[in-house]
């Protein structure tokens, strides 16, 4: 009969060998990650990223008491944006001024929103929440002279049978600095459409609903 002792003695250093074992297989592992190839991972580290984009949400319609006649809805309307690191200097003034005049605004207000410090960025900014079909149209087929403008889909307020509630209605507009600084803590964002007036702003944060998001792996280019 074998001794206790000596049985267990053996188990000790055989789980001893088996942990030195493992353990040896874990730094090897260890070191070909942090330093055989550490360029490698660096070089996909700098060279891809996760972009996030916003995917506006819908919102709410107002019906009456009864929820048979629509007071609000919603219509097709889209959204225009500026990438602007997209843009090269060179063509800078001439992209923001082709923007400015095919949405009919004025250049000095693509300047308000992307001010020079946010040349570098390679997010996309909001120029206008109102653009049409037809404007859209306009953009696409001469993508090539607008590197950098890109647009979403983004439903516009409408009014119907408003009659006299007009005024208890209200109405939608782009969030200003100030409503922004109060809320931004709400999941308001820069580029958000909020109520001014009325139900619209009374009940706001039920309209306006939640954004998703869409994340998006992009190279260093965006």
């Amino acid at each position: 009969m074998k001794s206790p002792i000596i049985e267990a003695t053996g188990t000790t250093r055989f789980l001893g060998i088996l942990v030195l074992f493992l353990g040896s297989i874990f730094s090897l592992r260890l070191f070909s990650l942090q330093v055989t190839r550490h360029d490698e991972f660096k070089a996909k580290a700098t060279t891809y990223a996760i972009q996030s984009v916003k995917i506006p949400a819908a919102r709410g319609e107002i019906f009456d008491r009864n929820a048979d006649i629509p007071l609000a809805t919603n219509e097709e309307a889209f959204s225009v944006e500026i990438l602007p690191a997209e843009i090269k200097s060179a063509v800078r003034d001439a992209i923001f001024e082709k923007t400015a005049a095919i949405l009919g605004i004025s250049v000095q207000e693509i300047r308000r929103k992307i001010p020079e410090k946010y040349y570098h960025l390679y997010q996309p900014i909001t120029i206008t929440n109102a653009a049409n079909y037809a404007t859209i149209v306009k953009i696409a087929e001469q993508k090539d002279e607008y590197p950098g403008v890109y647009w979403n889909s983004r439903p516009k307020r409408k009014y119907l049978n408003v009659g006299s509630l007009g005024h208890l209605l209200g109405y939608v507009g782009e969030i200003g600095r100030d409503e922004y600084k109060l809320r931004f803590n709400q999941g308001y964002s820069e580029d958000d459409t909020v109520g001014k007036a009325g139900i619209e702003r009374q009940y706001d944060v039920l309209l306006k609903g939640k954004d998703g998001r869409l994340l998006k792996t992009v190279d260093v280019k965006g």
